[in-house]
């Protein structure tokens, strides 16, 4: 049986390819500084202390341009096609960036430019791409040839079970799935299966099964499918990096939203948490929302200072409410917003909803509200990694449950960010009680399943409008 490849590998792996990177990056660099000396002769050679800072600068700036461009992201299972496409996409970015720092120097002809930023091109690109090349087979030889994979358990005993795990199985190259056993859901038909059946109960719950035994995929292959199921593996496992997979037909019998199909050579599976964003975008937008919400905060000061005043001379009680949701795998955190409603201590009232012109509302809070000033606190939540600027709207654990009993795939929400703005929000606004905010979820499900930058970008341009024309209420 194949060796289990654990998020442990996985770092030291990642490391591997940065290291990597890295020396590529100082090799380019040095031939090049040495190319333009000895053969352009527009330096003098010297190994001085300029050299050095820009060697640093420049390893730095690739390593960057390396992460935002997602080649990190995943270091097991890589597309050797995709490699040399990235890698020609980052080093052309990363040189035509360089190229316009160097015209800007007038002591260096532009011909001598030309010349020196295409040999820095195919210097980068030639040594980055073999290096990696290098890793990445070794990779995929000891992947094929059934050394190293993927703990995979199989929810199933019947017919389905059997012939999912016979096809992966008995492929001439393995796709790095190893079948270490098989979860009884219904169909107890556990006679002739190749490896080991589990069991689950309540002490031998299936979150607790998929840990103890390092489970890094799920296949759904039960006669019996239905919303029990779907919901046990969204709540346990929300808080993992377990990829849950499951036939195109009988995804079809659980949820309206459109999938994306991996095929397992002739075998194809849909991968239910799979995000349509690229791994780039996901980098690029972790990285802006970081930078804008940072470059916010320090803007609108002023202007959370007079909030603060207002809320004080409005009514008693803190300026911050502090509020738990949960957030990014189902983890608790703490939401703060501006205070918006009367103190009350009443825990009664801590699970009713808001309304429009619920009394609650101070005449401050409902300005605020109105043009969502409420929610700008928020900020500092995106920017210590807590919530996106654009994502689903978090919710109390209270209600939260409460949805995935309802609805078994609001819980999907739980593999990305929550957002300081939403799709939701925009089209509904604050929910007054739990059947809108099931509709609130169903469309913030419809933008998981097309997450991209560019639907971001108009999420927050509708966001601004309905900051500007006063429509949060």
């Amino acid at each position: 049986m194949a060796t289990a490849i654990t998020k442990e590998n996985e770092v030291r792996q990642t490391v591997k390819y940065i290291i990597g990177d890295v020396i590529a990056a100082v090799l380019s660099w040095t031939v090049y500084y040495l190319f333009k000396i000895f053969v352009l002769e527009i330096s003098q050679f010297s190994f001085d202390t300029k050299f050095f800072v820009s060697l640093s600068l420049y390893t730095a700036g690739w390593s960057f341009l390396h992460y935002l461009s997602g080649y990190y992201n995943s270091t097991f299972i890589k597309s050797r096609l995709n490699e040399l496409v990235t890698t020609i996409i980052t080093t052309l970015l990363g040189c035509i960036f360089l190229f316009f720092i160097t015209v800007s120097n007038d002591e260096i002809e532009y011909n001598e430019i030309n010349i020196s930023i295409t040999v820095l091109f195919l210097l980068q690109f030639s040594l980055t791409y073999i290096i990696r090349l290098c890793q990445t087979q070794k990779i995929a030889h000891m992947i094929h040839d059934r050394k190293i994979g993927f703990n995979t358990i199989i929810i199933g005993t019947g017919k389905h079970a059997k012939q999912t795990a016979q096809i992966l199985n008995n492929m001439t190259l393995s796709t790095g799935y190893n079948i270490i056993g098989f979860i009884i859901y219904g169909d107890n038909n556990a006679d002739e299966l190749p490896v080991p059946v589990f069991m689950m109960d309540k002490e031998n719950t299936l979150g607790k099964i998929a840990r103890d035994n390092n489970v890094r995929n799920i296949i759904i292959a039960t006669e019996n499918l239905d919303n029990d199921l779907m919901t046990l593996l969204i709540s346990e496992l929300n808080d993992t990096y377990i990829n849950i997979m499951i036939s195109p037909a009988d995804y079809g019998k659980l949820f309206a939203a459109p999938y994306h199909t991996n095929v397992l050579y002739s075998y194809p599976m849909v991968s239910i948490l799979r995000s349509p964003m690229p791994d780039w975008q996901e980098n690029v937008k972790n990285v802006a929302d970081r930078v804008a919400s940072f470059i916010a905060l320090v803007l609108l000061m002023p202007f959370f200072l007079v909030v603060a005043i207002m809320i004080k001379a409005g009514s008693k009680g803190p300026v911050i409410y502090k509020q738990e949701r949960l957030g990014l795998h189902a983890k608790p955190f703490t939401m703060y917003k501006f205070r918006s409603m009367y103190c009350d201590d009443n825990p009664e009232h801590s699970h009713v909803l808001t309304s429009n012109n619920d009394p609650r509302i101070t005449k401050v809070g409902r300005l605020l509200r109105k043009y969502r000033i409420d929610e700008l606190p928020q900020l500092f939540n995106v920017l210590i990694g807590q919530m996106s600027i654009v994502g689903p709207r978090p919710e109390q654990p209270y209600f939260a449950n409460k949805l995935v009993l309802m609805s078994p795939d609001y819980a999907l929400r739980y593999q990305v960010k929550p957002g300081l703005t939403s799709w939701g929000m925009v089209k509904y606004g604050y929910a007054e009680n739990e059947e809108k905010m099931l509709e609130r979820a169903k469309i913030e499900h419809i933008y998981l399943q097309n997450r991209s930058l560019a639907v971001d970008i108009k999420i927050i341009l509708y966001t601004i409008r309905t900051i500007v024309t006063g429509k949060g209420v």
